[in-house]
């Protein structure tokens, strides 16, 4: 794991004079917000065990960080399709009242959740249930640590991000307004590369599904 201070030979020598504590927090900013464009940071959680009927599941993400959305969940050898309530509602009107003999097909999870539902609820109990849980994730707002892929695949992304936010406080030393929208395109470019990039599979690989496949993804 790198740690955000890791980080700060790139930042702080554009700002000078900012305090560490306020480059650090926009390092951390910047990643929570690259990581949720992007999904470039992934994790394999724990397999949770289903009961027949129970429909709402907890997934429990690694420590001081938060799920995006979930990526993969196999059920049974049956991958189910990750999608949300839009979705189903306009696709599947009765899916709220779902109670017949067919197996789980959806897992419906909202942006930045860790309760999942599944539909049609689970016919049996399995242990374990669900497996192969992969989700999207990005660090806490406490976070001091992040995935090794961010520092060592996207330090300048990240530099990008954070120098976009310090330069726009107003009347620092630091300020630059011209470069800290320089800064953001640079940024919203790396983005659309991490995008492409996890698209392409070529981000801690894996079958599971790409920002913009997915239902009401930001």
């Amino acid at each position: 794991m790198a740690t955000l201070n890791d980080f700060l030979s790139l930042v702080a020598p554009n700002v000078e004079s900012c305090p560490n504590a306020t480059v650090v927090s926009a390092i951390r900013r910047s990643i929570r917000e690259f990581c949720r464009e992007t999904y470039v940071w992934k994790a394999s959680l724990t397999d949770v065990d289903t009961v027949a009927g129970d429909a709402t599941y907890t997934l429990v993400p690694p420590t001081d960080t938060q799920i995006v959305s979930v990526l993969n969940i196999t059920h049974v050898d049956r991958d189910l399709m990750p999608i949300d309530e839009a979705w189903l509602d306009r696709y599947e009107l009765n899916w709220r009242t779902f109670n017949d003999a067919r197996r789980s097909t959806y897992v419906v999870h909202e942006l930045y959740a860790t309760d999942i539902r599944l539909v049609p609820p689970p016919l049996e109990a399995d242990t374990p249930g669900l497996v192969n849980i992969r989700v999207a994730v990005m660090p806490t707002l406490t976070a001091t640590t992040v995935d090794d892929v961010l520092l060592n695949d996207w330090d300048e992304s990240i530099m990008y991000g954070a120098l976009s936010r310090l330069m726009r406080y107003p009347e620092k030393p630091w300020t630059n307004l011209a470069l800290a929208e320089d800064y953001r395109d640079r940024f919203d470019m790396d983005i659309g590369l991490g995008r492409g990039r996890v698209m392409r599979g070529s981000t801690n690989t894996g079958l599971e599904a790409a920002p913009s496949a997915l239902p009401g993804a930001p």
